[in-house]
């Protein structure tokens, strides 16, 4: 059994604030931030090199065939359409539209320089309803990048607050984004 004491909220500038529930259990102090802000409160990383941590399974599925190696600029695009998604359905807010893709897509391309240290590794879970063995393999590892610019840099940031690819409803593709000299 669980009890529950205190629920807090983490803030753009990464301060904790606890959630006070009213006489009717509504929360009364809640502050939003929107995802503008969180990327303005990280810090940029000043030496332009990142490592990307792939904490849980990364599906990236293209053509209808999953990735076996990290492409980043696929990746890129993994976020910006579930960054896209996200919108959609929390804001009420209309697609982007194709000529606006094709923009992201052009800046998306680029000469980074990634070294990658990234292995296909397989999970898997029951399913009930399917009565079956569901495999929820992915790519785990870390990919070092060199010669990142800035633009790159604040989606890879909104990468590590959401989580990117297939079954990321179901926690895969949870990434972590440390600076490449110091680790942090």
């Amino acid at each position: 059994a669980y009890d529950l004491r205190a629920l807090e909220q983490i803030l753009p500038d990464g301060s904790h604030v606890p959630i006070d529930f009213g006489q009717d259990q509504t929360p009364v102090t809640l502050e939003t931030a929107t995802l503008k802000e969180w990327l303005n409160s990280m810090d940029a990383c000043r030496d332009s090199r990142m490592i990307i941590h792939l904490i849980t399974p990364l599906r990236l599925r293209k053509q209808g065939k999953y990735l076996g190696d990290f492409e980043l600029e696929f990746f890129l695009c993994c976020v910006a359409r579930r960054l896209e998604a996200l919108n959609c359905i929390f804001n009420n807010d209309k697609p982007i539209g194709k000529d606006v893709w094709s923009a992201l897509k052009r800046r998306f391309r680029g000469s980074e320089d990634t070294k990658s240290n990234v292995k296909w590794v397989d999970f898997g879970r029951y399913s009930s309803r399917q009565r079956a063995h569901i495999l929820l393999g992915g790519l785990v590892g870390s990919v070092e990048m060199s010669e990142i610019d800035s633009l790159h840099q604040r989606w890879l940031r909104a990468a590590s607050i959401v989580h990117v690819g297939k079954g990321a409803a179901m926690g895969l593709g949870k990434i972590v984004i440390t600076n490449g000299k110091t680790g942090r």
